[in-house]
């Protein structure tokens, strides 16, 4: 896996297995999305993709022009919540996401890394039945630009 989009396609993926049937603690997974930024009610519970600034690079050497590059990944799992306490369900919320993503950190060994950047916490208006968590991760990987 040498591509930003592939990696996206493993974290949607990935993403998808959050589901208490499958042995998590929320249902964020049940629909997933990529790149969608504006969620209804109706919409939740749900997961969102979102891929982060155009990756950075450092070039490797070569005649290949290969880089290693750094992209930016926001996981987003909107689940169901009491509303006078929303950070329980987002707490659980993101034990779901780390446990998705760092099961296996380098994707069967196709990433050089992914690295841990910051969680938040977004409760929706006050009294909404509805909390936002998301994770956010850097991935390091190669890719050859003749052959993206």
């Amino acid at each position: 896996m040498n591509d930003y989009e592939q990696i996206g396609t493993v974290l949607a993926e990935r993403l998808a297995q959050i589901t208490v049937a499958l042995g998590a603690e929320t249902d964020a997974g049940a629909r997933v999305y990529r790149g969608r930024r504006n969620i209804s009610d109706e919409l939740m519970p749900c997961a969102v993709l979102i891929e982060g600034n155009t990756p950075s690079g450092e070039r490797r050497g070569g005649r290949s022009i290969e880089y290693t590059l750094a992209a930016d990944y926001a996981l987003h799992a909107y689940v169901p919540c009491d509303p006078d306490n929303p950070n329980v369900a987002a707490h659980a919320a993101l034990r779901d996401l780390k446990r998705q993503v760092f099961v296996d950190s380098t994707f069967g060994g196709t990433v050089k890394d992914v690295a841990f950047v910051s969680t938040d916490i977004a409760p929706r208006a006050d009294g909404a039945a509805f909390v936002l968590a998301t994770l956010s991760i850097t991935v390091t990987f190669y890719e050859r630009m003749a052959a993206p």
